[in-house]
Formats: structure tokens, C-alpha cells, sequence
């Protein structure tokens, strides 16, 4: 983690003994609290969600969004370290190398854009990878990708990847917590190894090569996060948490 992260987890985990409750958003992060002082009778574990109908639109027309000339290796999110999308570069470099019609396309920002645009200015990549900065239009952007990467070293349970997982876009992540809560390896996505930058392309060019799997994995991860990840679920259990320290 960088120091500002850092700084800020050392100050909200004091803080964390001092409250009535701790609604962490994930097994990992109840597990932190924990160690972090909170006692056992004050977490309340409520998983994080996704707003189903916002994603709903792009997922009908996302058959006429995508490019048939170029297959996208998508990712969204902030260009920060914990993100680790100097991986996602490198995996993507072993996957061009093999395969002709592929690009990746970065949509975000952050302090870590200018020494990644360099890396990829001082390759043969060129134009096959398009750094588009923040967009508002962020999800009609992922409804053109082919498959939905991931290199994050450390995440809650990230709401991009539901997203993508909602509208029907194959994934392939890192195996780390969190992300192992969204992604079982072979039914509802790929993952790798962390800091496995071989695997994680390994699993780019299986999902790329085998439309097939990847229509599976898509469909299977859709059908869990509709199940699993609604927001209205969500919304339920703090409304009853709330009830309950009004009480």
C-alpha cells in the first residue's frame, strides 16, 4: 500500500474500537476489523452490492457495441499502486505478442497514468493500448470489452468486477481476497496467482482464444451476482442494522 493509504488504515482502524458497530463488506475485511480492535458483538458483516439496474441497459446492447475487427482487454478503476496495473501492461505485452487483433483499453485516472503511458510509449505496443482517462460513461465503455482484467494486490470486494460479472463480461483477476469472494477459478471467471504476470496472460489468451468459455463463465458469473449481489438486499440489512442502534 502507498503512504497515504497506509496512513489512512492506521487512523480508521483506532477509530474502529470506538463505534457502535462496523458493517465491513466482506470476510476479509470482518476478519481486519477484528484484528483491528473491533469487538466480535459490534461487526455486522453486510456484502457489498451492485446496482443491477444501472448496468442493465449496457448489457442489452453490448452485441452491438463491440468492435468484430479488435477484441478489448478492458479494466476500470483508479491508476494507483495497490491497483497494480503496471501487471496488467506487462500481461498484456505476453498476450499481443501471440495474438494479432487484441488491444487494452484503460479507463481511470491517477498519479500512476504518466509512468505507465511512458512504459507503454517505450514498447512496440503503439496503439494497442488506449489510455481514455476518467469517463463518466464508464460502463458503455466496459460493454465493449471481451474480457474484464484485474491486477489489484489488495481490494475489498470490488464493485467494478460485479459490475462487469452483471453485464455479462468475462473476468480474469488476481487470486486475492476479496476477489475470491465474486470469482470462483473456472466457473464464474479465471484467476492467478498474485504477481503471476505469465498466469494472469495464460488466463487472458484462454478466455480470448475460447469464446465458448468465456460466453460460460459470463453467464455463470451474471446468475451468482443476480443472486448474491443485489442492492436491495444490501439496502434491507442496513435499513435493519439502523433499526436496530436506533433501538
Amino acid at each position: 500500500m502507498d503512504l497515504k493509504l497506509r496512513s489512512y488504515v492506521a487512523v480508521g482502524s483506532y477509530a474502529l474500537r470506538f463505534f457502535d458497530c462496523v458493517a465491513p463488506l466482506s470476510e476479509q475485511l470482518r476478519d481486519q476489523v477484528r484484528g483491528f480492535g473491533a469487538k466480535n458483538e459490534r461487526i455486522r458483516l453486510i456484502r457489498n452490492a451492485v446496482d443491477l439496474s444501472e448496468v442493465e441497459p449496457f448489457r442489452d446492447r453490448r452485441s452491438g457495441l463491440r468492435n468484430p475487427d479488435s477484441r478489448r482487454i478492458g479494466y476500470v478503476g483508479q491508476l494507483i499502486p495497490r491497483k497494480n496495473v503496471v501487471d496488467l501492461i506487462q500481461a498484456f505485452e505476453l498476450v499481443a505478442a501471440r495474438v494479432d487483433d487484441v488491444e487494452l483499453v484503460v479507463v481511470g485516472d491517477g498519479p500512476e497514468r504518466p509512468s505507465l503511458e511512458a512504459r507503454v510509449a517505450a514498447s512496440d505496443l503503439g496503439a494497442r493500448v488506449r489510455f481514455l482517462g476518467y469517463r463518466a460513461d464508464r460502463l458503455e465503455h466496459m460493454a465493449n470489452f471481451d474480457v474484464f482484467a484485474l491486477a489489484s494486490r489488495y481490494e475489498g470486494i470490488p464493485r467494478v468486477l460485479m459490475e462487469a460479472q452483471a453485464m455479462g463480461v468475462p473476468v480474469v483477476a488476481y487470486d486475492i481476497p476479496g476477489v475470491d469472494q465474486l470469482v470462483t477459478s473456472g466457473e464464474t471467471g479465471l484467476l492467478a496467482p498474485v504477481d503471476d504476470v505469465h498466469g494472469l496472460a495464460d488466463a487472458l489468451l484462454e478466455v480470448l482464444r475460447e469464446p465458448g468459455l468465456g460466453a460460460c463463465l459470463a453467464e455463470n458469473a451474471r446468475n451468482a451476482v443476480v443472486e448474491s449481489c443485489s442492492p436491495d438486499r444490501m439496502a434491507g440489512e442496513y435499513l435493519d442494522l439502523y433499526r436496530e442502534l436506533a433501538a
